[in-house]
């Protein structure tokens, strides 16, 4: 067989502030930082197919731009990788078992692919302004709010990413987006954060929740083109915020609400909307959340046991008495 990579093991395993670095099939253990680069002169530093664990701090940091970690392992260090570098590039790693998250990016233009990423205390993978996170699947951050994929800012973009069994599978902040996921088996499938979010044309099943619109104040989100199905609570919840729309949604829902309001939400829109439900309620509407509720252009599938909606503690159960009495 071929011999093991050589073997790093020193108070930093590779700490430098002035050069770059490119290193292949390298295992480091046992230090404080597995690869420290924290000056940004260090352009294009390229880490392939290593093996680092064992940090007391993260297993790589690095600062410059153009950085590139291609393929390895990256377990029990407090973060697995932290970028924040500009035009980073993570593909077709894993990282697994670290004390905080398992990949953290916060460098505009960067990117995280084709990644596995696992079992992290604090969540899998962070990223902020204008990073695309696409391909990867995340799994088993079940702490009290632990996402599987946090992203946050403008421009910030999860795509095609598998994720599951994370208390919140995935989660979109300030105007970021997450299109064309899958989420399932987690606790809540998709958020859409307090400081607004895009979901957009994701598949969302056998969660606790589908999909959590929060929000502060005048925060609105955008939910648009999702199916939504096989919950165990509500298809849709949105809780506080203003302004929210939610439209071209299917949401079929066996056990609990297809689309529930509540808290200090106002102003949301709900339209053309397919809402199938066989027990509760299509759309539920706290007396809270009543102000600029606005609702049109939905399709409706109730079950025997169910019921079209709930408005001021009272039941509709067809779309005339829901648009005469209502007015939408």
């Amino acid at each position: 067989p071929p011999p093991p990579p050589p073997l790093f093991q020193a108070e930093d395993g590779i700490r430098d502030t002035r050069i770059g670095l490119v290193g292949s099939e390298m295992c480091i253990r046992d230090s404080r930082y597995g690869v420290y680069l924290v000056s940004t002169s260090h352009d294009d530093a390229a880490l392939v197919d290593n093996r680092v664990h064992g940090m007391s701090s993260n297993g790589v940091d690095l600062a410059g731009p153009g950085a590139r970690i291609i393929g390895g392992v990256y377990f029990d260090n407090s973060y697995g990788m932290y970028l924040t570098g500009s035009d980073s590039l993570v593909q077709g790693i894993e990282a697994f078992g670290n004390s905080q998250y398992g990949v953290y990016v916060n460098g505009a233009g960067s990117e995280v692919l084709d990644s596995e990423v696992y079992d992290n205390a604090a969540g899998g993978i962070n990223a902020g302004n204008n990073i695309r996170v696409a391909g990867n699947t995340v799994y088993g951050h079940r702490g009290s709010n632990d996402t599987g994929i946090l992203v946050s800012g403008a421009d910030a973009l999860a795509e095609n990413n598998v994720v599951y069994d994370n208390f919140n599978g995935l989660s979109a902040n300030s105007d970021a987006r997450a299109i064309g996921n899958r989420s399932y088996g987690n606790e809540v499938g998709i958020v859409a954060g307090a400081f607004a979010g895009r979901v957009l044309g994701n598949s969302v099943y056998s969660n606790n929740t589908g999909i959590y619109v929060a929000g502060y104040s005048t925060y609105d989100s955008l939910v648009q083109n999702n199916l939504v199905y096989g919950n165990f609570g509500k298809g849709l919840l949105v809780e506080n915020g203003s302004g929210h729309v939610i439209e071209n949604n299917t949401i079929y829902e066996i056990t609990g609400d297809a689309v529930s309001v509540q808290g200090t939400a106002s102003n949301v829109t709900l339209r053309n909307n397919i809402l199938s439900v066989a027990d509760r309620y299509a759309i539920r509407v706290a007396d809270t959340s009543q102000v600029g509720f606005a609702s049109d252009y939905n399709l409706f599938q109730i079950g025997s046991g169910a019921h079209l909606g709930l408005w001021a503690g009272s039941n509709f159960d067809d779309r005339a008495s829901w648009v005469y009495t209502l007015g939408f």
